[in-house]
């Protein structure tokens, strides 16, 4: 349990749970406190009847969750109930926050990043996972009880084997505004709110109205960035990992395909490509292309 503040915490394993679990996540089973800037990377399979399963944190009952993400995967093969990557049962705000967990579950309220969210606010988040299995399975929220408000948030989550799946929210009654899912990922167009787009509108600023994007000084924090045309938004804090030009999960072929159109181009080129230039010298030459090679599969 969590009644304090836990804060830059990483935590990462296996974690097995018998039958009859209650409130069961990699960095805390449940928090009324505030959790700041921490992340799981974790393996959580359970037995029959679990209630509350969260790839950070089982039960989120209070305080806040922000600037925290959760990896891995989550098996539960049985009468699973509320499960997410962020929380599995949220009753308190969530800001600023990404999942991309992988789900193998039979039960109810399975969300990308939330499975139940009830009466509070998600707010500057996404989901990139998969979900396989489950009814009320959706790419951020599984099932929203009234009063859950979400705002500015979107999902690229694959949803298969699904009964009942939402684009962004497979069931209950959010208030939602500004926030988007890929029908492509997910398969569906239906949603208990938010709006479909296609995969490569999803790579544009455009498509997101109302939301703070890296630039110009505008009176804003900045919350968002992009690299348009190739890749879904990130929060501000996620870091590139050097030469991936493509905003991938790693460096691959693609990256050095691009760069390698570039070679030996200068500033003032009309095929000078900026992001291939790592060290920026206004040449793409051989030193940058060693910097894909150095990060190869990262």
């Amino acid at each position: 349990n969590n009644n304090g503040l836990i804060e830059n915490c990483f935590v990462s394993g296996t974690i097995y749970i018998g039958d009859y679990g209650t409130n069961i996540g990699a960095l805390c089973g449940r928090s009324q406190g505030v959790i700041l800037r921490c992340s799981s990377d974790a393996m959580i399979q359970t037995g029959e009847f679990t209630w509350g399963l969260g790839g950070l944190v089982g039960n989120h009952a209070g305080g806040e969750i922000s600037r925290s993400s959760a990896l891995g995967a989550v098996t539960c093969l049985y009468s699973c109930f509320d499960v997410g990557g962020i929380a599995g049962l949220s009753q308190a705000p969530v800001q600023q926050c990404y999942s991309k967990c992988t789900f193998y579950v039979v039960g109810q309220a399975i969300g990308g990043l939330v499975g139940h969210q009830v009466g509070s606010i998600i707010s500057n988040s996404y989901s990139r996972s998969s979900i396989w299995g489950g009814t009320y399975a959706g790419g951020l929220v599984g099932y929203c009880d009234s009063g859950a408000v979400i705002e500015r948030c979107y999902s690229a989550s694959s949803l298969d084997f699904t009964v009942l799946k939402g684009g962004l929210i497979a069931g209950g009654d959010a208030a939602v505004s500004d926030s988007f899912f890929d029908w492509q990922m997910s398969g569906t167009y239906q949603s208990a709110g938010g709006y479909p787009l296609d995969t490569y509108s999803m790579y544009f600023q455009y498509a997101y109205w109302n939301w703070d994007f890296e630039g110009p000084w505008d009176g804003n924090e900045d919350v968002w960035k992009i690299r348009e045309s190739f890749a879904y938004p990130r929060l501000w804090y996620e870091s590139w990992t050097p030469g991936d030009v493509v905003a991938g999960e790693q460096v691959t072929l693609q990256d050095f395909s691009l760069c390698a159109s570039a070679w030996q181009t200068v500033l003032d080129d009309w095929h000078y490509i900026e992001i291939c230039d790592f060290n920026s010298d206004h040449t793409v030459d051989l030193l940058d292309i060693l910097v894909i090679a150095e990060n190869w599969l990262r």
